[in-house]
């Protein structure tokens, strides 16, 4: 009897899986009773288990359905297969793809995909799902990728766990097994960091009133932690920015903004943890240049108003003020320069580069005006500081995995700096 090319293609796609995850040094297990998962894959760092453990469906082909771009596959399964690995399942899965004809392997993460989810509410009746697996998660290459995605899947079935389970039954099951007031402080923290996500979906959908009493919650509870409440006082500065533009108001608000929140930072962090101590002194000094920055900015404009036909005694006292202004900018600049360069050696200068690049704000306002006063010299100077601060803010950010602070540190080379005009 002649073999189906199919079980042919299969025994590959196992060989292939195996044999990746084996150059891994990850351990995989052959599931025999197979009802929708086909291997258990255990990782190891250094020979060691992490104690991390995912399952597998695997779909070999010798001619997967790219897409016409190539970015996808498209991989239709059983719906009663999709609803098993979307929804039932109670560990992290992923379903993978073997390209065998050209030695490939693809994953997705369907627990974690809202397309998938969303197909089956919409199509109850079908027999048959179809999910987008990335190009861009081959293996080896996607192996962090993966991992990531292993950890995320495993907070939302913890998170589906938690919702499905009475009140009752979970007090029962945690009393006397876990520390009942760490616990307590814990789910008090993630309700929080909600709130705040709450408002910021407000906010995004035009809803700022809403937004402030939704923050209004979260910082005036007392026992909310101090790192939620920092989380929510720069969220409410974000919405006093959005008021700003969408009322149509004066620029000038915003350092105003920027300076209340800072200080505020500095109030909640007056005992530290050390590290948001740190950020919200930054924060300051830097709401600081932003608004002598703004002045200077607004005194340059005034003179120019003035400089030719202005009265004599009131174009002398523009420029005694101007001088002064100038003056104490740039000596904050160099006062925030040193502070960047002492969180350059700190052990938590990961959670500092939100803060070093607030500097960037009024950093871009004195650009404009000394490039519009001809003096090119002096802000090529300044440009070039703010260019290395962004490049140590992205070294930083790469370091830790922060696409975050390395997208805002790419955006303030390009835009504030390098275009410092842009943002007025």
């Amino acid at each position: 009897m002649k073999r189906p090319e199919q079980h042919n293609t299969d025994s590959a796609g196992k060989a292939l899986l195996a044999d990746v995850f084996a150059k891994l040094g990850w351990v995989v297990n052959e599931i025999q009773v197979d009802y929708g998962r086909d291997f258990q894959v255990e990782v190891f760092q250094d020979n060691e288990s992490t104690g991390t453990t995912f399952d597998v469906q695997l779909k070999s082909s010798q001619a997967p359905a790219y897409s016409a771009a190539g970015d996808f596959i498209s991989q239709e399964i059983a719906t009663a297969s999709a609803r098993y690995l979307c929804r039932e399942l109670r560990s992290p899965a992923l379903l993978i793809v073997a390209d065998v004809k050209n030695r490939r392997l693809f994953w997705a993460a369907p627990q974690l995909d809202m397309a998938a989810q969303q197909a089956l509410d919409d199509d109850k009746n079908t027999k048959t799902l179809t999910v987008r697996v990335p190009t861009s998660q081959g293996l080896p290459a996607s192996k962090e990728a993966l991992l990531t995605a292993i950890g995320q899947a495993r907070v939302v079935l913890a998170s589906r766990s938690l919702l499905e389970v009475s009140t009752a039954k979970f007090a029962a099951s945690t009393e006397k097994r876990l520390d009942q007031a760490a616990l307590s402080q814990n789910l008090r923290d993630k309700s929080d960091f909600l709130n705040v996500r709450e408002a910021e979906n407000q906010s995004a959908a035009g809803d700022l009133t809403a937004a402030r009493e939704t923050l209004k919650d979260v910082l005036g509870a007392v026992k909310s932690s101090i790192e939620v409440k920092l989380y929510a006082l720069l969220m409410a500065e974000k919405i006093e920015t959005l008021a700003v533009a969408a009322n149509n108001g004066p620029q000038g608000f915003l350092p105003r903004i920027a300076l209340a929140t800072a200080w505020a930072m500095q109030q909640l962090t007056r005992k530290g943890p050390g590290h948001l101590k740190f950020f919200s002194l930054i924060a300051r000094h830097a709401a600081e240049l932003y608004l002598l920055a703004d002045t200077d900015w607004g005194l340059f404009l005034n003179w120019r108003v003035h400089e030719r036909e202005g009265d004599a005694l009131w174009q002398l006292h523009l420029a005694a003020e101007r001088k002064e202004i100038a003056t104490r900018a740039i000596a904050k600049y160099r006062q925030c320069m040193r502070l960047v360069r002492l969180a350059g050696y700190r052990p938590y200068r990961a959670s500092l580069t939100l803060a070093m690049l607030r500097i960037l704000d009024g950093l871009a306002i004195l650009l404009i005006r000394l490039n519009l006063e001809g003096l090119t010299e002096a802000a090529d100077a300044y440009r070039a500081a703010g260019l290395e601060l962004c490049k140590m803010v992205a070294a930083i950010a790469r370091e830790n995995g922060d696409d975050d602070s390395l997208l805002r540190a790419a955006t303030g080379s390009a835009l504030k700096l390098t275009h410092p005009g842009a943002g007025l």
